[in-house]
């Protein structure tokens, strides 16, 4: 245990907090992977990593998903819905709901809330986004629960399926 610990200390202490790389336990990595996910190498953003080649798709180069620019179309200020009404909203516009980690790569840390590139998703709200994630968490009070990612802060939970929460959708 101990030289885990000193081994994550020497790791912790050798990254700049402007870096672009990866890490697990001893090594540099590639980023992106889900074994240790979420560093800062992670969420650096190159200056066109978004493309709008159509009106109302946004095109992303990283991952060639093509988000839906607004919640509504025509854009107009989006609204709550559970889980249910957001998978039917998806499917309405011909598009699907995204995993945990599709709308994850959506998140930008390093801007003011909401926590995406505004340039090209400018009405999104500082709010939680269904994914069709479902969640493994014990359920509450038998519920199913679905994880969201949340704009405002940049976090990942997840709710009762009958909650409401706020939808982007995915091609």
């Amino acid at each position: 245990m101990r030289k885990l610990l000193i081994i994550l200390t020497i790791t912790y202490s050798s990254i700049s907090w402007s870096q672009n790389l990866c890490y697990d336990l001893e090594k540099v990595i590639p980023c992106g992977g889900s074994e240790f996910p979420r560093q800062q190498g992670d969420f650096i953003s190159e200056p066109e990593e978004f493309i709008q080649e159509r009106i109302g798709i946004i095109t992303d180069k990283k991952t060639a998903l093509n988000w839906l620019e607004c919640t509504e179309q025509p854009c107009t200020p989006p609204r709550q819905m559970t889980w249910q009404q957001a998978r039917q909203h998806c499917q309405q516009q011909q598009a699907r709901l995204p995993t945990v980690m599709e709308l994850n790569s959506l998140l930008s840390l390093d801007t003011e809330p909401p926590k995406i590139n505004q340039k090209f998703f400018s009405n999104t709200q500082k709010a939680a986004y269904w994914t069709i994630t479902n969640s493994l968490t014990p359920k509450i009070d038998y519920q199913d629960k679905a994880w969201f990612v949340h704009f405002g802060n940049g976090s990942i939970f997840d709710a009762v399926k009958t909650s409401k929460q706020f939808v982007r959708c995915v091609k």
